[in-house]
């Protein structure tokens, strides 16, 4: 296993709880707008926004209209009349004050620094690196609010470089932009098959697929991961070696 010294790892449900983030954040905008809400309710919501999501890495729809389209979709599901656009704008701002990294996260970055700086030190490069789809300013204001930000040495958001993951052009992107990188010393990691593992897989990087919830590996995956892990024990192990 090569010695990498360049980490780059998605952010949303592989360092941030964003499930717990958005489920928070949409019931608060729905009662902040007026709006009826039920778990129910929440679930079409989750699972129409997920969708548009993948829509968005195959260029189906932009992200512009995906923030409007989720709501928009969820509310006529329901026969509820509201401007999805205005719903979003409530929504937005609480979101990005849900800045909750996923349990034992903080921890993981915090021995993932300690080996990063220690293998500069060697090399003379590397670093750890937020890799995002997320909307652009949601992403900041979350990073700024938690102790993510001690750990990293920056964050690469597709809204600001033109192009999500999977896309090849936004890892092209991200390569150039970091001192020194090496595609034989780089990692991605993250939750997202059809998204990090793909895009990394496509960019000529090791990747490492993080199945915090244990689903394994689906029958016809959109790309295959270099590595598994369901732990962040189980990535740090494979980063010491």
């Amino acid at each position: 296993m090569p010695k990498y010294r360049f980490f780059l790892l998605d952010a949303d449900n592989t360092i941030f709880d964003f499930d717990a983030a958005e489920r928070q954040a949409w019931f608060k905008a729905m009662r902040s707008c007026g709006l009826p809400s039920d778990d129910g309710m929440y679930a079409s919501y989750h699972n129409i926004n997920a969708s548009l999501w993948k829509e968005l890495e195959k260029g189906n729809i932009s992200k512009d209209a995906l923030v409007i389209e989720r709501h928009r979709r969820t509310l006529e599901r329901y026969g509820i009349y509201a401007d999805a656009a205005r719903l979003n704008s409530v929504y937005m701002p609480f979101l990005s004050e849900c800045a909750l990294p996923l349990p034992g996260a903080v921890d993981f970055l915090r021995h993932l620094r300690e080996t990063a700086d220690e293998r500069i030190r060697e090399s003379g490069s590397g670093g750890i690196y937020i890799i995002t789809n997320g909307v652009e300013k949601t992403q900041k204001k979350r990073l700024s609010d938690s102790e993510v930000k001690n750990y990293v040495d920056g964050m690469f958001i597709s809204e600001a470089i033109g192009f999500p993951k999977p896309d090849r052009r936004y890892f092209d992107s991200v390569f150039a932009s970091i001192d020194g990188f090496e595609r034989p010393a780089a990692v991605v990691v993250g939750d997202s098959l059809s998204s990090d593992i793909k895009g990394g897989k496509n960019a000529g990087v090791d990747t490492v697929w993080f199945d915090l919830y244990r689903k394994g590996l689906p029958d016809d995956p959109p790309a295959i991961p270099d590595y598994t892990a369901v732990s962040y024990d189980g990535i740090f192990d494979l980063f010491s070696v």
